[in-house]
Protein backbone atom coordinates (compact mmCIF):
# COMPACT_ATOMS: atom_id res chain seq x y z
CA UNK A 1 0.00 0.00 0.00
CA UNK A 2 2.63 2.26 0.87
CA UNK A 3 4.46 1.61 -2.59
CA UNK A 4 0.97 2.60 -4.71
CA UNK A 5 0.52 6.02 -2.41
CA UNK A 6 4.59 6.46 -2.93
CA UNK A 7 3.43 5.85 -6.89
CA UNK A 8 0.36 8.02 -6.92
CA UNK A 9 2.25 10.95 -5.29
CA UNK A 10 5.09 10.51 -7.82
CA UNK A 11 2.52 10.68 -10.95
CA UNK A 12 0.58 13.64 -9.47
CA UNK A 13 3.84 15.92 -8.79
CA UNK A 14 5.18 14.52 -12.56
CA UNK A 15 1.81 16.07 -14.11
CA UNK A 16 1.30 18.87 -12.19
CA UNK A 17 4.10 20.23 -14.03
CA UNK A 18 2.33 20.64 -17.33
CA UNK A 19 1.11 23.91 -19.01
CA UNK A 20 -1.76 24.00 -21.28
CA UNK A 21 -0.89 26.86 -24.48
CA UNK A 22 -4.27 27.69 -26.09
CA UNK A 23 -6.67 29.83 -27.63
CA UNK A 24 -6.24 31.29 -31.13
CA UNK A 25 -3.62 28.82 -31.83
CA UNK A 26 -3.77 25.87 -35.00
CA UNK A 27 -4.10 23.48 -32.57
CA UNK A 28 -3.50 23.40 -28.44
CA UNK A 29 -0.34 22.42 -26.83
CA UNK A 30 0.59 21.15 -24.03
CA UNK A 31 4.02 21.40 -22.36
CA UNK A 32 5.41 19.34 -19.15
CA UNK A 33 7.97 19.80 -16.61
CA UNK A 34 10.74 18.00 -19.08
CA UNK A 35 10.37 19.96 -21.54
CA UNK A 36 10.28 23.12 -19.71
CA UNK A 37 13.63 22.24 -18.32
CA UNK A 38 15.13 21.83 -21.59
CA UNK A 39 14.38 24.97 -23.36
CA UNK A 40 16.89 28.00 -22.83
CA UNK A 41 16.96 29.02 -19.16
CA UNK A 42 16.51 32.39 -17.71
CA UNK A 43 17.64 33.34 -13.98
CA UNK A 44 15.79 36.43 -11.97
CA UNK A 45 18.24 36.78 -9.17
CA UNK A 46 17.15 38.11 -5.53
CA UNK A 47 13.25 38.56 -6.72
CA UNK A 48 11.07 39.38 -4.03
CA UNK A 49 7.18 39.53 -4.35
CA UNK A 50 5.53 42.60 -3.42
CA UNK A 51 1.70 43.08 -3.27
CA UNK A 52 0.32 46.26 -4.70
CA UNK A 53 0.78 47.95 -0.77
CA UNK A 54 4.48 47.52 -1.04
CA UNK A 55 4.53 44.79 1.54
CA UNK A 56 7.06 42.14 0.73
CA UNK A 57 4.95 38.64 0.70
CA UNK A 58 8.33 36.48 -0.09
CA UNK A 59 11.63 37.48 0.40
CA UNK A 60 14.14 37.83 -2.12
CA UNK A 61 14.65 34.52 -4.32
CA UNK A 62 16.55 33.31 -7.42
CA UNK A 63 13.87 31.76 -9.92
CA UNK A 64 14.83 29.57 -12.89
CA UNK A 65 12.76 29.16 -15.79
CA UNK A 66 12.11 29.75 -19.07
CA UNK A 67 10.60 33.64 -20.43
CA UNK A 68 7.36 32.91 -21.41
CA UNK A 69 7.86 34.53 -24.92
CA UNK A 70 9.88 31.43 -25.50
CA UNK A 71 7.17 29.22 -24.44
CA UNK A 72 4.61 31.13 -26.96
CA UNK A 73 7.23 30.09 -29.82
CA UNK A 74 6.33 26.92 -28.98
CA UNK A 75 2.60 27.38 -30.11
CA UNK A 76 1.82 28.28 -33.78
CA UNK A 77 -0.90 31.45 -33.85
CA UNK A 78 -4.06 31.37 -35.54
CA UNK A 79 -3.21 34.21 -37.78
CA UNK A 80 -1.30 35.65 -41.11
CA UNK A 81 -1.72 39.56 -40.28
CA UNK A 82 1.78 41.12 -38.51
CA UNK A 83 -0.90 43.97 -37.59
CA UNK A 84 -2.98 41.49 -35.77
CA UNK A 85 -0.24 40.80 -33.14
CA UNK A 86 -0.44 44.15 -32.05
CA UNK A 87 -4.14 42.92 -30.24
CA UNK A 88 -2.67 39.68 -28.80
CA UNK A 89 -3.72 39.45 -25.25
CA UNK A 90 -2.02 36.69 -23.21
CA UNK A 91 -3.97 35.29 -20.16
CA UNK A 92 -2.63 33.22 -17.94
CA UNK A 93 -4.31 31.50 -15.48
CA UNK A 94 -3.60 29.13 -12.03
CA UNK A 95 -5.34 26.25 -10.64
CA UNK A 96 -7.37 27.71 -8.74
CA UNK A 97 -8.81 30.54 -11.35
CA UNK A 98 -6.72 33.49 -10.95
CA UNK A 99 -5.63 35.47 -14.14
CA UNK A 100 -2.89 37.75 -15.22
CA UNK A 101 -2.31 39.42 -18.69
CA UNK A 102 0.32 40.52 -20.97
CA UNK A 103 0.54 41.81 -24.29
CA UNK A 104 2.61 40.21 -27.33
CA UNK A 105 4.11 43.77 -27.60
CA UNK A 106 4.61 44.10 -24.02
CA UNK A 107 6.44 39.95 -24.24
CA UNK A 108 8.20 40.86 -27.38
CA UNK A 109 8.88 44.26 -27.56
CA UNK A 110 10.00 45.81 -24.17
CA UNK A 111 12.51 44.71 -21.53
CA UNK A 112 9.72 43.45 -19.00
CA UNK A 113 9.41 40.60 -21.29
CA UNK A 114 12.60 39.25 -20.74
CA UNK A 115 11.78 38.88 -17.13
CA UNK A 116 8.50 37.09 -17.26
CA UNK A 117 9.35 33.52 -17.04
CA UNK A 118 7.78 30.62 -16.00
CA UNK A 119 10.00 29.17 -13.19
CA UNK A 120 10.46 25.30 -12.77
CA UNK A 121 12.95 26.19 -9.82
CA UNK A 122 13.59 28.52 -6.63
CA UNK A 123 16.35 29.07 -4.80
CA UNK A 124 18.56 25.63 -6.04
CA UNK A 125 14.90 23.26 -5.07
CA UNK A 126 12.45 21.82 -7.78
CA UNK A 127 9.18 23.80 -7.65
CA UNK A 128 5.97 20.85 -7.06
CA UNK A 129 4.42 23.37 -9.54
CA UNK A 130 5.05 26.26 -11.95
CA UNK A 131 4.89 30.02 -11.02
CA UNK A 132 5.06 32.68 -13.19
CA UNK A 133 6.94 35.86 -12.34
CA UNK A 134 7.13 39.37 -13.69
CA UNK A 135 10.49 40.47 -12.87
CA UNK A 136 10.57 43.91 -13.84
CA UNK A 137 7.11 44.81 -12.53
CA UNK A 138 7.41 47.24 -9.88
CA UNK A 139 4.81 45.42 -7.60
CA UNK A 140 5.62 41.78 -9.05
CA UNK A 141 2.98 40.38 -6.44
CA UNK A 142 -0.41 41.17 -9.11
CA UNK A 143 1.32 39.01 -11.59
CA UNK A 144 2.57 36.26 -9.46
CA UNK A 145 0.69 33.35 -10.39
CA UNK A 146 1.79 30.37 -8.09
CA UNK A 147 0.19 27.03 -10.03
CA UNK A 148 -0.07 27.97 -13.43
CA UNK A 149 -2.10 25.45 -15.67
CA UNK A 150 -3.15 27.65 -18.75
CA UNK A 151 -1.08 29.71 -21.07
CA UNK A 152 -4.43 31.43 -23.03
CA UNK A 153 -3.99 33.78 -26.44
CA UNK A 154 -6.66 35.89 -27.55
CA UNK A 155 -6.44 38.28 -30.85
CA UNK A 156 -9.29 41.37 -29.59
CA UNK A 157 -11.22 42.12 -32.57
Amino acid sequence: MKHFIAVLLLIRSVFSMEITLDGDLHQPLVIDGESLRAMAPTVLEKLPVVCKSGEEKVAPSRYKGVRLSLLLDQASFATESFKAYNTMAVIVTADDGYRVMFSYNELYNTPVGDGVIVAYEKDGQALASPVLLSGADRMTGPRHVRDLRRVTVRFLK
